[in-house]
């Protein structure tokens, strides 16, 4: 693909992301304006919706001013003037979804950098360009956060979708962090579901105060329908909430109002449904949730345990687990951020879980999981049971393999004796076999063959093979039995037997394809787990 036409694609992408996150609101302004009969001045408001509300999804902020008039009519005594900075987090993730498609596709290209760069400066314009047009008096878009939002809810995510294809050569060169990237990938996602869990609940819980706000609100069928897309728009949101909650924080609601497991204490609450998730009073079995963020870490720091990482030294895994509670905390503390702010004037100036409290409580969370799960034998919590030595798969096919190595290898008799002492003693006859076979061949070539001969009488007792000894003794008597037989042949050449072929050298193959046998299914059954498919079945392990 041609350069051109390659930085051309990511900045339709940037296009694309910001007409996506344009589009859903205003159909749903758009909507409502004709359930209504398309009133006088409606699209106008319509477009401005649909453009603050894109601009909240990108971490932007309005500062919103009303007359007079207006506030008396809603009950303050004079103008009133606030900020309005919470971010609809479902359109958010839009943004970022189109924003990693695109970076993916440039970095196919080969233009990762200049993609990103060129589509992250569109579409940080294109929302300052948005932000300008929509100011008016009562409600006036802050430009810099527009733009530095644009460029942050974009930028991050096409960045980290461009250099993932390189993160695995990076990750040969820094091993710590590349297993601090796997713990930090399994912790999200424990604490994604824990977080989830406790939301579900709360909603099964609270259901029916959930339904009585909706009915409160007195929403004709299409009015209800676009509160319900809205609200699944904030769920991101919640999530967060949820995950505030259950490690302790808790959520505030406004000034002197909170919810935490050790009670709730709330004042009058804007007509959002889902605020009836939050439990009433006080529970003491709500502190239980703990548990749920603190299986989630653990669970996800755990999934190491079962691949390569499995046998990293445990300082390491100390480590990593330590690098991505420091990265799980700072990212919720961004997304505390989006998820929580201003509202309106006085006690409502701040709606949400604190930034700080929120990352200092996920950071002890995912410490305290995180090295749990990174020290628990593998299989622990799944009930996965090893042999009495507890020798892991792995560390056994190494040791198989470096054995194989030195019986393949013409090494000095140091070198062998150094091997014998450290490994197990499961090595096979013909191991043993070839190392006094090379010993022996070490002995006649040298100068005075007489000064070092190989005295079997000085070698060990536990070097000696008992199936050896009797492998000797069998082909002694079957060279004798051969013998008498062909005697006895040469005797009475006229009764020969049509047996089967019992010769001596007949009988010495099979003998030793026997052996060969029981040697290749030991090593077959050294490296072969008991509940893995049989690899070796169309092998001939004798050759």
């Amino acid at each position: 693909m041609k350069r051109s036409l390659a930085l051309l694609l990511a900045a339709a992408d940037a296009v694309l992301a910001a007409l996506l996150g344009l589009a859903l609101p205003l159909v749903a302004a758009a909507t409502v304006w004709a359930a209504r009969g398309l009133p006088a001045g409606g699209g106008d408001l319509t477009l401005r919706f649909a453009a603050d509300t894109w601009l909240l999804s990108l971490g932007g902020a309005l500062s919103v001013t009303l007359d007079e008039a207006t506030a008396v009519g809603l009950g303050a005594s004079g103008p009133v003037a606030f900020t309005l900075a919470i971010a609809p987090m479902g359109l958010t993730l839009l943004t970022v979804v189109v924003a990693r498609r695109g970076a993916r596709r440039a970095a196919a290209a080969g233009i990762a950098r200049d993609g990103v760069i060129v589509s992250t400066i569109l579409f940080a314009v294109i929302a300052g360009v948005v932000s300008a047009m929509t100011a008016m008096p009562a409600v006036t878009p802050i430009l810099w956060r527009s733009v530095l939002g644009a460029a942050l809810v974009y930028g991050i995510p096409a960045t980290i979708a461009a250099v993932r294809p390189h993160l695995a050569e990076f990750g040969d060169e820094h091993p710590l962090l590349a297993l601090s990237a796997h713990v930090a990938k399994g912790m999200a996602a424990g604490l994604l579901i824990s977080s989830a869990l406790v939301l579900g609940a709360g909603l099964i819980a609270g259901m029916g105060r959930v339904l009585s706000v909706f009915q409160s609100m007195h929403l004709d069928p299409m009015g209800a329908v676009v509160a319900g897309f809205s609200q699944l728009a904030m769920l991101p949101n919640f999530l967060v909430w949820a995950l505030a909650w259950s490690t302790g924080p808790g959520v505030e609601i406004g000034q002197g109002a909170s919810a935490t497991m050790l009670g709730t204490n709330l004042g009058p609450l804007p007509l959002v449904p889902l605020f009836g998730v939050i439990p009433e009073g006080t529970a003491p079995w709500l502190l239980a949730a703990a548990v749920v963020p603190f299986l989630g870490t653990t669970l996800g720091s755990h999934s190491i345990r079962f691949g390569e990482d499995s046998f990293a030294p445990g300082r390491m895994r100390a480590g990593a687990a330590v690098i991505a509670s420091l990265v799980l905390a700072l990212v919720a503390g961004l997304l505390v951020l989006l998820a929580a702010g201003p509202v309106g004037p006085e006690r409502l100036a701040w709606i949400g879980p604190s930034p700080l409290w929120t990352m200092l409580a996920v950071f002890g969370f995912a410490l305290v999981g995180g090295l749990v799960g990174v020290f628990l034998p593998r299989g622990f919590l799944l009930g996965e049971v090893h042999d009495e030595e507890g020798v892991d798969d792995v560390a056994l096919r190494r040791t198989v393999r470096e054995a194989q190595d030195e019986e393949a290898d013409d090494v000095d008799d140091e070198r062998d004796e150094d091997a014998a002492e450290e490994q197990p003693r499961r090595r096979s006859w013909f191991g043993r076999r070839r190392r006094a076979a090379d010993a022996s061949n070490d002995t006649a070539s040298d100068d005075d063959p007489d000064e070092d001969e190989l005295d079997d009488e000085d070698v060990a007792e536990d070097e000696i093979d008992p199936e050896q000894e009797a492998w000797d003794a069998w082909v002694a008597e079957a060279e004798a039995e051969e013998a008498a037989r062909e005697r006895a042949n040469e005797a009475e050449p006229e009764d020969v037997d049509e047996t089967p072929d019992t010769s001596i050298r007949h009988r010495f193959a099979r003998r030793r394809d026997e052996s060969m046998g029981r040697t290749a299914g030991g090593l077959k059954r050294a490296i072969q787990r008991d509940d893995e498919p049989d690899i070796y079945a169309d092998i001939d392990l004798d050759d």
